[in-house]
């Protein structure tokens, strides 16, 4: 039996087995360790078990991004880089030391 049949065998056994009394579930279970080939505990964990799909995509915490504009994290970065990883105190008295010479980056006045 693969994978797939089995993962669709259980789908099949789990309504059954929620509500079956405690003698109907000793022989379910029997009946699906010798189909399926589990050990006896993994069975019973597979059909007690609360999450039957898979998780679901947990967001990132944290504050949002200040920067929009990817011209800008790239120039900030470059800046940081260039100071030798400095402080965020140190980087915001050195930017506007730095800024004039990025003229590989098309900056706008708003973004100077």
């Amino acid at each position: 039996m693969g994978i797939k049949s089995r993962y669709e065998y259980l789908k099949e056994i789990l309504l059954r087995y929620k509500y079956a009394s405690r003698a109907q579930k000793k022989n379910i279970l029997d009946e699906f360790c010798t189909n399926c080939s589990y050990n006896r505990k993994y069975a019973i964990r597979l059909l007690n078990s609360k999450n039957k799909s898979k998780p679901k995509k947990v967001s990132k915490r944290g504050r949002k991004k200040f920067y929009h504009d990817p011209l800008i994290a790239q120039v900030l970065s470059d800046i940081w880089v260039a100071t030798n990883l400095a402080c965020a105190k140190r980087l915001k008295a050195m930017i506007p030391l730095f800024l004039p010479h990025y003229k590989k980056y098309i900056l706008s006045k708003e973004i100077k």
